[in-house]
């Protein structure tokens, strides 16, 4: 794989069935696009119908019921994506620096039309002269649209998701 920067194409352009190995190039896709800040191209990875949920009390039940951290569908999505694609967003200003690192991925659940995938990850975040990092459980829910693998949801649980941090302003 090539250095800072380099290009990462999907290799799912057109599936029925995923196999591990295709749900886990989705993942590392995923975080990879965020990581080189390509964040039209990572929504472009999420259905129409998409949730991102960070739920703000662990074990927390529902998104409805209780404040999250953080609970979009794509209209949010794409508001984020703007803000931090602003020039004078003032919060990016200079834009940070990320890690995004999945690993213990495995398949929980799969039927016919979506697979549940549980998986560890890192969030390192550096911008001047700070640095975050962020770990925790991650769930996705995958499925095949339109012969490309795509999320339907993702959840992020957060170790800390009960402490006093920073805004989260780059997508985990």
């Amino acid at each position: 794989m090539g250095g800072v920067g380099a290009r990462v194409t999907s290799r799912f352009a057109s599936m029925t069935t995923p196999t591990l190995h295709d749900v886990e190039q989705c993942l590392y896709l995923e975080a990879r696009l965020l990581d080189e800040r390509r964040f039209e191209e990572w929504l472009a990875l999420y259905t129409e119908d998409c949730s991102y949920w960070i739920p703000a009390r662990w074990g927390q039940g529902s998104p409805v019921d209780e404040v999250s951290l953080i609970y979009d569908d794509r209209m949010t999505l794409l508001t984020r994506i703007g803000r931090l694609n602003h020039p004078r967003a003032h919060a990016q200003l200079p834009p940070s620096r990320t890690v995004h690192v999945v690993t213990n991925i495995r398949l929980a659940d799969t039927d016919e039309d979506e697979c549940r995938v549980e998986s560890t990850c890192q969030f390192h975040e550096f911008r001047a002269p700070d640095s975050t990092t962020l770990v925790g459980l991650q769930s996705h829910t995958l499925r095949v649209d339109d012969g490309k693998l795509r999320i339907a949801a993702k959840r992020i649980d957060l170790l800390t998701c009960d402490q006093a941090m920073r805004s989260i302003q780059i997508p985990i």
